[in-house]
């Protein structure tokens, strides 16, 4: 299972999941074609559908090697081995498992609630709730490739709430980026954060986004939510801030790794379309 796992991490570190079937159906083609085939081979076939499928395909190869899927002759020839077919079916097994029990442990309503309030509430109801900021870091601390927190209002008191999570996801990877979506620019709490965040996260692993124009001089985005790696998510009431993480109440839910791609390429897609703009 460890060389499974191997596997996982690379396709979630390179959002590759989502290419699963083209991996597979790539490599089968090339073995029925050919006498043996190279990576050169693979990434010219592959690269219209995985961007960056160039620099891919050694560490990708290796990998499959190591889990005997492929074979190789002095690494310039690969052959697929029928094991293939069965680790790729046990991977997907694993990923319908997992969105399995993502989507039940969803049931339960994730809170912040003032310590007082929670302890007059029976054991059944507090039971029902998971807490919000934990559930925060946790998923941030996983995060190994990109995490996307979008909101009206943050603050730097509120990120120092979430600093060690990020610090491990850093850690981890250090090119992990962190996508910032903020609305209220002439807000004073966000003019500190757009001034100050640079002192807590280096410049190389964070953006800025603002809305491209006003709507009225009304907020653009109000949504709150918070996306890691395309998979993982929360949607709720919670801005960024220290009050809101810290015992101010504020209820949402845990998004299904399918809503959080949904909503992923949504982000993408305000950004091609001009509706969010890369603060400089």
């Amino acid at each position: 299972m460890s060389k499974i796992n191997n596997l996982y991490t690379f396709l979630i570190q390179h959002d590759l999941l989502k290419h699963l079937d083209t991996l597979s159906s790539s490599l089968k083609f090339l073995n029925s074609t050919s006498k043996g085939f190279s990576k050169q081979q693979w990434y010219e076939l592959t690269q219209q559908h995985i961007g960056e499928a160039k620099y891919l395909a050694s560490p990708l190869f290796s990998i499959l090697v190591e889990m005997d899927c492929l074979m190789t002759e002095e690494e310039k020839l690969y052959f697929v081995t029928e094991i293939l077919e069965v680790k790729l079916n046990e991977l997907k097994s694993f990923l319908v498992l997992n969105e399995e029990l993502t989507l039940k442990d969803d049931s339960k309503l994730l809170w912040n609630v003032d310590y007082h309030l929670r302890s007059l509430l029976s054991t059944d109801l507090k039971s029902e709730f998971n807490d919000l900021t934990s559930y925060f870091k946790d998923i941030i601390s996983s995060a190994q490739n990109r995490v996307i927190l979008c909101a009206p209002y943050f603050s730097i008191a509120g990120i120092l709430v979430l600093q060690n999570a990020i610090n491990v996801a850093l850690k981890n990877n250090k090119n992990m980026h962190l996508m910032f979506i903020i609305d209220a620019e002439d807000q004073i709490t966000n003019q500190i954060f757009i001034q100050k965040i640079h002192e807590y996260i280096p410049l190389s692993n964070f953006s800025l986004y603002l809305p491209t124009e006003k709507v009225e001089d009304s907020l653009r985005f109000h949504s709150k939510f918070l996306l890691v790696d395309g998979i993982k998510g929360y949607l709720g009431s919670a801005n960024f801030s220290k009050r809101a993480t810290k015992g101010q109440f504020e209820l949402g839910v845990k998004i299904s790794p399918k809503d959080c791609e949904h909503l992923e390429i949504l982000v993408e897609k305000w950004i091609e379309l001009n509706y969010l703009t890369k603060l400089k």
